[in-house]
């Protein structure tokens, strides 16, 4: 679709501003701006004195407005105000010759026509981007949907593996020389639970699709699942966690809760220096949970937050930096799902800070295993 320039958009302002006025309004404010450019006219002396360039604006906004018949009308309107009713000198009373407010009424003709003409073309271009528009939202919401469905279903069973895989290997009913498969195993299961939930965040636009979990849960452990996900960044264990004390247990979604919350400290830890800490401060505010991830990196691209969940730093394929791109995007999804949100901010002394907000009610009830 071709860029539309700044002209073409004043045009579809004009339009949409026009179409609120009445026809008869229209005709009435016309007749008046005749009655008013005539009057111009004749005090300033005549045809000899003023050219017919006002004539012709009204000329033009009776085109845009009432189209050929209203243009072609408001031209003889003019044409006469402006030619035979019109002396060429009021002082001396000269008239004009025949011939030249003949051409000039043609001339208001071939304007009314043209533009017009061009307005309709406007009109019909902007319809059928609208339309094609329409059509192209409509198929992304239907795309968005099916793919948040098929997240949802795919999450339900592997929710259902990954919980029986975990009850096997607390109850060591996995012989041992099957370990390093049944590790395998379980990483695998929770990369693909990981993947289906923040497809569903990202593509489902108000959440319908993902059904929260939740349950009182340890602050601490929650936590400690994060940093032993994203062990294989964090080879110098770098990540610093403090807690509050009254922040030490939440009660929210589990699964989502450490999506969110891995996604940024993983952020952190890919673009921090080796030998720089990522700081995770857990607090409370009222009625949320508050979970600071600092780092000391390049700091966030602006144009990373915006509504483009696949948009990257770095869109070469020659990248240093696996992934999608959906990590920080879904973690504001999956924040507002359990009821918060995510901010970025810039860090003192450089780097950024993310803060992670979910809904968790005030309590010190130790969690059931």
């Amino acid at each position: 679709m071709p860029a539309r320039t700044s002209a073409d958009r004043w045009v579809d302002r004009f339009l949409v501003s026009s179409g609120r006025w009445s026809t008869p309004f229209v005709a009435v404010a016309l007749a008046a701006c005749l009655g008013i450019a005539y009057t111009i006219m004749y005090a300033l002396g005549g045809t000899g004195a003023f050219g017919p360039t006002i004539f012709a604006l009204v000329v033009m906004v009776a085109a845009v407005r009432l189209g050929y018949q209203g243009a072609v009308m408001v031209s003889i309107a003019a044409g006469i105000l402006m030619g035979p009713l019109m002396p060429l000198d009021v002082s001396t009373g000269t008239p004009q010759q025949p011939s030249v407010w003949i051409s000039r009424l043609v001339t208001f003709l071939i304007v009314g026509v043209a533009t017009t003409a061009l307005v309709e073309r406007v009109r019909v271009g902007q319809t059928r981007e609208l339309v094609i528009a329409q059509r192209e939202r409509d198929l992304a919401v239907g795309k968005a949907a099916v793919v948040a469905t098929v997240a949802h279903e795919f999450r339900s069973p592997l929710t259902v593996i990954h919980g029986v895989a975990r009850l096997l290997e607390q109850e060591h009913a996995i012989p041992e020389e099957f370990g390093p498969l049944f590790g395998g195993l379980m990483d695998a299961t929770g990369r693909l639970i990981d993947l289906v939930t923040t497809m569903g965040a990202v593509m489902d636009a108000d959440g319908a699709a993902i059904f929260l979990r939740t349950e009182q849960l340890v602050t601490r452990e929650v936590l400690r699942a994060v940093v032993a996900r994203v062990a294989v960044r964090d080879a110098h264990g770098r990540v610093q966690i403090t807690v509050a004390p009254d922040a030490e247990f939440v009660h929210t979604d589990r699964e989502l809760l450490e999506q969110a919350v891995r996604h940024v400290v993983e952020n952190a830890l890919k673009f921090s220096p080796p030998d720089q800490p990522v700081e995770v401060l857990v607090s409370r505010e009222g009625g949320h949970l508050v979970f600071a991830v600092s780092d000391r990196g390049p700091g966030i691209d602006p144009n990373l937050l915006s509504a483009d969940p696949f948009r990257q730093g770095d869109q070469s394929i020659t990248r240093e930096q696996d992934g999608l791109g959906l990590g920080m995007f879904a973690s504001g999804r999956l924040a507002e799902m359990l009821g918060g949100s995510v901010a970025f901010d810039p860090r003192r002394g450089g780097g950024s800070e993310v803060t992670i907000r979910v809904a968790s009610p005030v309590t010190t009830a130790t969690p059931t295993p």
